[in-house]
């Protein structure tokens, strides 16, 4: 979906009360970095302790992407890149308990390998 200038976009039927803020006030962000670090335990409990271990290993963070929770996963090695990639279904049923709509980023450490992106459901 290619996303217009803001000149160019049709008009909003919402007034300017219906629509989001523009930028997030520090109150929003603090509340979206708590709710990302709430997100960040209750889906490590969810792992078993070999997943826990490995994600240990690796860099991962929850990021806002529109309406969908998503999971970026940075691989330092390209075992690691294999491993988290032998855990997707574990990885996903642990997303899918915290949100109806989740996205999984998998990122290998080479530029040559392809970033892998998982929707769940």
């Amino acid at each position: 979906m290619t996303q217009l200038p803001p000149d160019d976009r049709p008009p909003d039927d919402r007034s300017s009360d219906d629509l989001p803020p523009e930028e997030l006030s520090l109150h929003d962000r603090l509340l979206q970095l708590h709710l990302q670090k709430s997100f960040g335990q209750r889906f490590l409990e969810r792992c078993d302790r070999s997943l826990q271990k490995l994600l240990a290993e690796c860099q991962w963070a929850f990021t806002p992407h529109a309406d969908v929770l998503t999971v970026e996963i940075h691989c330092p090695t390209l075992e690691n890149y294999a491993q988290i990639l032998d855990h997707t279904e574990q990885l996903g049923s642990s997303l899918i308990h915290l949100t109806n709509t989740a996205k999984i980023q998998i990122f290998s450490p080479s530029e040559r390998a392809t970033t892998i992106e998982i929707r769940c459901p």
